[in-house]
């Protein structure tokens, strides 16, 4: 792992084994994660006090710890991350300043994997993605997509893995990417999601995501 900043000043990891940053070094780590998954998932998802949020995958946390910070009722996060060194390593990371208030969360789960309060509670499961999917049960009111691309990390991107997702999703749920690849789209389609290109895109300077339901939301279709 080596420790770079990306453009918008917070840092972010390479990962040596798939070749790929964590996050976007041309958008800035804090910013794709707000504008790719958390703005446009908060925005078009309907969400009651309590939310289940499925997190894949759970790389340095940002999502999550965006998600915590963004959404204030009861919020449950399951999320997989196959790199236990990663996970270990993490409390070593400087955390953008909006995410710090959450550092005490990133040293339990990097010493037992797990956070729990009153409000949140957050569960990071050391197994491939795959696995886990196929094992959970219940429905989700947000899931963000974000493994590494499909060029490093396919079988994540993979028709039997997006049709779990999809049964997973609750039907006034919202699935957000960052990828807009015209093979991811297809796929999501045929396992049955409706998408949507990312609303929000032209206005922040980012290059389009891509946002998925099951229900018809309030964006032209794709």
């Amino acid at each position: 792992m080596r420790l770079t900043q990306s453009a918008d000043n917070t840092f972010t990891l390479f990962s040596e084994r798939y070749r790929e940053h964590y996050h976007s070094m041309r958008e800035g780590a804090l910013r794709e994660t707000l504008e790719k998954h958390i703005r446009p998932a908060f925005t078009y998802a309907a969400l009651g006090e309590k939310i289940r949020v499925l997190d894949i995958c759970f790389g340095l946390g940002y999502n999550s710890l965006c998600a915590i910070a963004n959404f204030g009722g009861k919020i449950e996060i399951i999320s997989p991350e196959i790199d236990r060194d990663l996970i270990a390593y993490l409390p070593n990371l400087p955390y953008p300043e909006a995410l710090e208030p959450y550092r005490q969360i990133i040293k339990q789960i990097s010493e037992n994997g797990r956070f729990k309060d009153d409000r949140v509670s957050l569960e990071v499961v050391l197994d491939d993605a795959t696995r886990l999917v196929q094992t959970q049960i219940g429905e989700f009111d947000v899931i963000f997509q974000d493994p590494f691309s499909i060029r490093a990390n396919e079988e994540l991107w993979s028709e039997r893995f997006f049709a779990d997702l999809y049964r997973l999703l609750k039907p006034s749920g919202v699935l957000t990417t960052y990828s807009a690849s015209h093979i991811v789209r297809a796929r999501m389609k045929n396992v049955g999601f409706l998408i949507y290109a990312h609303p929000f895109a032209a206005d922040s300077g980012l290059r389009k995501g891509t946002i998925a339901s099951k229900n018809a939301l309030d964006l032209p279709p794709l």
